[in-house]
């Protein structure tokens, strides 16, 4: 689970990015951390951004399972998620 609320803006931020990246596009952590900085006005390092991937994609307690895909240039989502469906059928909303 997300520790605050912080945490749970950069998920938001991550997911909006990585739905608009694509295959060919794919955003490096470092440019989501710029991303999610300018969003947010904060100071996330890259390394944040690589630990809030793995949370989002395989957090049990969390349970988003987001479908990030990866490569060697970065990351996106190449399907049609949506946060608040999957919560929905998660937690029968």
């Amino acid at each position: 689970m997300p520790v605050n609320k912080s945490a749970f803006k950069r998920y938001l931020v991550i997911i909006r990015e990585l739905r608009a990246a694509s295959y060919d596009h794919p955003l490096t952590r470092f440019a989501l951390a710029d991303k999610v900085n300018s969003f947010l006005g904060n100071d996330t390092s890259a390394a944040t951004i690589e630990k809030d991937i793995h949370t989002l994609r395989h957090d049990s307690d969390l349970a988003f399972f987001v479908p990030i895909r990866a490569r060697r240039l970065g990351y996106w989502i190449d399907d049609d998620y949506l946060l608040s469906d999957h919560i929905a059928k998660t937690w029968r909303i």
